[in-house]
């Protein structure tokens, strides 16, 4: 008997009393087989059948625990080849294991659905097809290794198989099918054959722990959806085929840190990466043209280079993105609504082609300047901040609504600025006329003469209201009534050239909150800056202040988010307080010769990386100075330094956090002058090492919390009191030297979380035990025995210099870490004179010439002589890299010893006075720069 094709329904069915049936016993297990072709004998294993009462599939099969399925089944005298596996064939039943024959090619759909405990399956080596929701829900399968023969699997085959953590594929698979392991949330790595070409929608859905996949050169589509939800995916690549990236195909990857798309990919689709939270790193080919809706929504970008050939970027494709500043390029013509929504962008540079700027574009801009291919906006394009428009296009680009969405008051206070004689044709445009629309003008020069105000000088040169200027230069000097004239009717100027202003100040708030304010030139003689001056003009650029300027006040360039001069002036003497707080282009890398710095002076600049304020001259630096610079990495301290204040350490604004709090410090040369180090100053840095100034008594509270890098601290001889968090979090800790007879009392949770058992204290020898009954040091399990010197430092004439004349590192110590000084010096000579043998030895039997074993050997012998020589010259100098820098009462640990020899090198003018070891003066055995420890 066998199937008939009915071509109409597109289906293979077996017509209802047809089917021949029999059954068959192996090995303890009776199967019912359905013949498939009475002349090739073959026959497969039953199908189940649908239940008309609507309670759904009926196993063709119901069996239970160990199955072994025959190649070959007899019905009376009759053999048949077993070839496939019907569908539902064993759907539910309470299966452990199956061993599939070699001459099976087929498992037809859901044959083995919801058999969930199932733990294994032996699959044979001609199977090729394995039918949808073959194994679907099979929740106690751990491992699948697919015959090479496999070249289809179809939908759902392994969906819903919570257990599955191995997959191994054939080298023929060509498809993975929809939702083929989807929510196989125990799957941790999957190596997919080069035969692949296709990945299906959802193929991997949910595999909450695969961590890397790699996808073949081969695969020409992976389906929509395919890898949404693997949260711990961290590392995807890409093959060579693939043009595409479907829609949402790694939506909500939270683990994915940074993405690689290579050459040839033209599109990214719909929600591609939505929701990668930790993405931060995208590199894009220059053969992507679309980037599609939500495609990089929520993701952790903070900066973004976009293709060249890029045209199009979709409906909130960069939604809540961490944007600061983007470059869009020359290719781009559509932006589509809420592109930018919520990024905090404060630069943005537009290519010359856009045509289409879509609603809520940009949630946080305060300036655009556009093109004249700009074709239309969308209704509040820049977002509420919006302020002023610059525009070259004659004709008004059309607004999907009147004011491009904005109310009456808000379109006015929105400076439009239009070609020459066009400002009656955007004030003629219905959806255009509510905004304060001017024309661009040449520059305007007015001199003061002191006989008449500035309002009657523009008046009377311009022959314009002073309402009306957008280009305005001034020459001479400005009466007090002047500068309310600059901050209250000059409404509609953009571009202010002070330079020719005779004054030396500029009052207070004069340009506060001017949001319309381009460009600016100030006085060339100009001195103070007053407070607030230029506070809140986030559309300002400046090329640089001028030379002259001592004083800038308090909030002076506070939140002018496009300020970025390069350096500030020679002569800056004070900086107020948040003088450039929240400027978030700014970026210096000196100071010149401050005096006095306020607190929260540049609070929130994020893109400070490096500082060098050796110049500076003030002893204080106050509250939140530089907290929230996150990119602050190098900093140099000015030797005039007393003090680094602190705060509670709370992130409500500059006052409540420590100077370099939330920060990226990495190391800090503390000047010899400072005394204190205020609470949370340093809280939630990169520090790598503490090394505490000689007069510290006290760390404050928080001083160094939550810096996980730190892994040595040096305490100073003078230390009495840790405070409450000081290194809470420090979990980095290896070392900690304090050198103080008496322990310093430690504060409540100063050390917690550190890693107690890993760090190595250093302790004078003679105090372990007040050490180890003191509270918070008996936690320490690693005591160590250290050396430590007293010295003083001397003048040319022998005169003991002061505390603040002397210099903090004025010896050097060191100890082999694997054998003692001379040990290690030998070792570095019997190097230098191996590698000299071993170039001798390459030159003369692999160079052109013949050279004889005589020669060689002298040659040899010469080369190892040199090195020898060489070796015992530098060696001594190469063996102390690895000694400490220390002064007076410090002290460096050297462990476990048996009479090492230790190498003390002052500088000149400085004088050993005593060297003292486990509480023993050991000064005497000092010979020849040497110091030999007695062994304990």
């Amino acid at each position: 008997m066998k199937k008939i094709l009915l071509s109409a329904l597109g289906a293979l069915f077996v017509l209802p009393g047809l089917a021949q049936n029999f059954t068959y016993e192996y090995e303890g297990q009776t199967l019912t087989y359905t013949v498939l072709d009475l002349e090739a004998k073959t026959c497969e294993v039953k199908q189940g059948e649908w239940n008309n009462e609507g309670s759904g599939w009926i196993s063709g099969n119901n069996v239970s625990g160990t199955l072994v399925i025959p190649e070959i089944v007899k019905d009376g005298e009759n053999e048949y080849t077993v070839t496939e596996i019907g569908d539902f064939a064993f759907d539910g039943t309470g299966l452990t294991s199956v061993t599939i024959p070699n001459s099976v090619i087929t498992i037809g759909s859901s044959a083995f659905d919801t058999c969930a405990s199932l733990t294994t399956v032996a699959f044979g080596n001609s199977l090729t097809t394995i039918g949808g929701n073959a194994f679907s829900g099979c929740k106690s399968l751990t491992s699948v290794i697919l015959p090479d023969a496999v070249t289809t699997l179809e939908s759902g085959a392994f969906q819903s198989c919570s257990a599955l953590a191995s997959v191994t594929f054939g080298n023929s698979v060509k498809t993975i099918g929809s939702n083929a392991f989807y929510y196989c949330n125990s799957l941790k790595s999957v190596v997919l054959p080069e035969s692949i070409v296709t990945i299906g929608d959802g193929a991997f859905v949910g595999c909450s722990s695969l961590m890397s996949v790699t996808i073949p050169d081969a695969v020409t589509t992976i389906g929509s959806i395919a890898f949404s939800d693997c949260t711990s995916l961290e590392s995807v690549t890409f093959g060579k085929s693939i043009t595409t990236v479907s829609p949402y195909t790694f939506h909500n990857c939270k683990s994915l840190t940074s993405m690689e798309i290579p050459e040839g990919i033209t599109s990214i689709q719909e929600g591609a990466f939505s929701y990668c939270e930790k993405l931060a790193s995208v590199t894009l080919p220059g053969t992507v043209a679309t980037i599609g809706d939500l495609a990089f929504s929520g993701c952790a970008m903070t900066s973004l280079s976009l293709p060249a050939g890029l045209t199009t970027l979709g409906k909130n494709s960069f939604e809540n993105c961490p944007l600061a500043e983007i470059i869009l390029p020359e290719s781009l013509k559509t932006i589509g609504d809420e592109c930018f929504k919520e990024c905090p962008l404060t630069a943005v540079r537009f290519g010359q082609n856009i045509e289409r700027i879509g609603s809520n574009a940009f949630s946080t801009l305060s300036q655009f300047e556009a093109n004249g291919n700009l074709v239309s906006l969308g209704d509040k394009a820049f977002g509420d901040n919006f302020r002023l428009l610059k525009i070259s296009r004659d004709n008004p680009p059309q607004l999907d609504s009147k004011n491009m969405g904005y109310t009456e008051d808000e379109a006015y206070n929105i400076l439009v600025i239009v070609p020459a004689n066009g400002d009656d044709v955007y004030k003629n445009d219905p959806k255009w006329e509510g905004f304060h629309i001017v024309e661009t003008a040449p520059t305007k020069t007015v001199y003061m003469t002191g006989n008449y105000s500035l309002a009657e000088e523009i008046t009377t040169t311009t022959q314009q209201m002073p309402g009306n200027v957008t280009s305005l230069a001034i020459v001479g000097p400005l009466a007090d009534g002047d500068w309310n004239i600059i901050k209250r009717n000059l409404i509609s100027c953009y571009d202010l050239d002070l330079s020719g202003v005779t004054n030396t100040e500029i009052p207070a708030e004069t340009f506060a909150d001017n949001k319309h304010i381009l460009t600016l030139r100030l006085p060339a003689g100009l001195k103070t800056i007053g407070d607030r001056t230029f506070s809140g003009c986030n559309n300002l650029t400046m090329e640089a202040l001028p030379a002259s300027v001592e004083t800038i006040g308090e909030s002076a360039f506070e939140n002018c988010t496009v300020f970025n001069v390069e350096a500030l002036p020679e002569s800056l003497r004070t900086i107020g307080v948040k003088a450039f707080a929240n400027c978030s282009r700014l970026q210096l890398s000196t100071l010149p010769a401050v005096e006095t710095i306020g607190a929260g002076a540049f609070y929130n600049c994020p893109r400070f990386m490096d500082l060098d304020m050796s110049a500076a001259k003030f002893t204080v630096i106050e509250a939140g100075t530089f907290a929230n610079c996150g990119k602050l990495r190098n900093i140099t301290l000015p030797e005039t330094l007393t003090a680094i204040k602190g705060g509670e350490g709370f992130w409500y604004d500059y006052t409540t956090m420590g100077a370099f709090q939330n920060t990226a410090v990495n190391f800090v040369a503390f000047p010899g002058n400072l005394r204190e180090i205020g609470g949370n100053a340093f809280r939630n840095t990169a520090l790598i090492s503490v090394e505490l100034p000689r007069q510290f008594n006290a760390v404050d509270k928080g001083s160094f919390a939550e810096c996980p890098m730190i892994k040595s601290i040096s305490l100073s001889s003078k230390m009495q009191n840790i405070g409450e968090e000081a290194f809470l979090d420090c979990r980095g800790i290896k070392s900690i030297s304090v050198p103080c007879a008496v322990p310093p009392t430690v504060g409540d949770k100063a050390f917690s979380n550190v890693r107690y058992r890993d760090v190595v204290v250093s302790i004078p020898t003679m105090n372990y035990r007040d050490y180890l009954n003191a509270l918070g040091w008996g936690a320490f399990t690693q005591l160590a025995n250290s050396i430590f010197l007293e010295y003083e430092e001397v003048d040319e004439n022998g005169n003991s210099l002061s505390e603040t004349d002397a210099e903090q590192d004025n010896v050097e110590v060191g100890t082999a870490e694997n054998g003692t000084y001379d040990e290690i010096v030998n070792n570095i000579v019997s190097e230098e004179e191996q590698a000299a043998e071993d170039k001798a030895l390459d030159e003369a039997l692999y160079g052109e010439e013949n050279v004889a074993p005589a020669e060689i050997a002298a040659r040899v012998k010469r080369a190892r002589a040199a090195a020898r020589a060489e070796a015992e010259y530098t060696a001594d100098a190469k063996a102390r890299q690895a000694f400490s820098r220390l002064y007076t009462g410090q002290s460096m640990t050297i462990g476990d010893n048996t009479g090492y020899r230790v190498k003390i090198q002052p500088k000149e003018g400085v004088e050993i006075v005593k060297i003292e070891f486990g509480g023993k003066d050991i000064t005497n055995t000092y010979i020849d720069g040497m110091v030999t420890l007695p062994a304990l």
